[in-house]
């Protein structure tokens, strides 16, 4: 079974929806996806977790691809105010629920969870996932592609976090995420978990670009990353997400995803569903 984890609150329902869409659409060995959640208040803003309905609603959309697909919810509201509540980055302008994936290995059963997939829920699977949970990472902590921003700041070993493959027994060896942990509530930073990733001595493996594809389609991509993307002519920067798909189409000229939106729109127009994809 391959394991697969999103983290995200109600507002970000939609875009993990259409994630998990083609990732099932896609696969045909049985996942188990792990949604992590909480309610978060911060100084800007106050973020609910994803309700007990639109678990239900997950759960029935990963059987109809393969009956033996699971989805298992965590609410991660008191594990992460005890852990990282006081922290450098609790009111950090970036997005709280990325540092969830760190704490992971307090709440999984490392038995049954021996090696997740991460993905952001800004993400879309384009080809069978399992191109990526078949790479050998026995001797690593996690596999993960270069960062194409990041890389020019701060080196070309510099990895994006929205696509991580994880080994949690070497996690559990390393401590990795306990390190983490105690970097981002000590130093606060604009991008904290994909910082302490990067910084916190792991064992990484580097991957090809085609898990994780931060710029245009190409025919090999298995993973698209709809992230924020600077461009340096014109300067500008582009930050458009799977869920807008009209921009998808004209801006970005993607179209790979089309018979996932179709699907994904049909459920956002039935008045039966306005309270879960909302």
């Amino acid at each position: 079974m391959i394991h697969i984890i999103y983290s995200a609150n109600d507002k970000y329902f939609k875009m993990l929806y259409l994630s998990l869409l083609s990732c099932v659409r896609r696969t045909k060995e049985d996942i188990c996806f792990h949604i992590l959640s909480m309610d978060i208040d911060t100084k800007k803003k106050s973020f609910k977790k994803i309700t007990v309905n639109q678990i239900e609603f997950l759960k029935e959309t990963v059987k109809k691809y393969n009956i033996n697909n699971q989805v298992k919810y965590y609410d991660l509201t008191e594990i992460y105010a005890s852990l990282l509540g006081n922290g450098a980055n609790k009111n950090s302008t970036y997005s709280p629920y990325c540092m969830l994936r760190l704490l992971t290995d307090k709440v999984f059963d490392l038995d049954y969870v021996e090696k997740a997939i991460y993905l952001d829920t800004d993400t879309m699977v384009n080809k069978d996932i399992s191109l990526l949970s078949n790479i050998d990472i026995s001797n690593y902590d996690y596999a993960a592609c270069i960062d194409v921003a990041g890389s020019i700041w701060f080196g070309n070993t510099y990895i994006n976090s929205g696509v991580l493959y994880i080994n949690y027994k070497s996690i559990k060896e390393t401590k990795l995420f306990d390190r983490c942990l105690e970097f981002i509530k000590k130093y606060y930073r604009i991008l904290p978990d994909q910082d302490a990733l990067n910084y916190c001595n792991p064992k990484k493996l580097i991957i090809d670009k085609k898990f994780n594809e931060q710029r245009n389609m190409k025919n090999d991509t298995v993973i698209k990353h709809f992230c924020k993307a600077p461009h340096l002519f014109p300067p500008k920067i582009v930050n458009i997400k799977q869920t807008e798909i009209d921009k998808v189409h004209s801006i970005l000229k993607i179209f790979d995803f089309d018979d996932d939106f179709k699907i994904y729109l049909e459920n956002v127009n039935d008045p039966k569903l306005k309270d879960i994809l909302i």
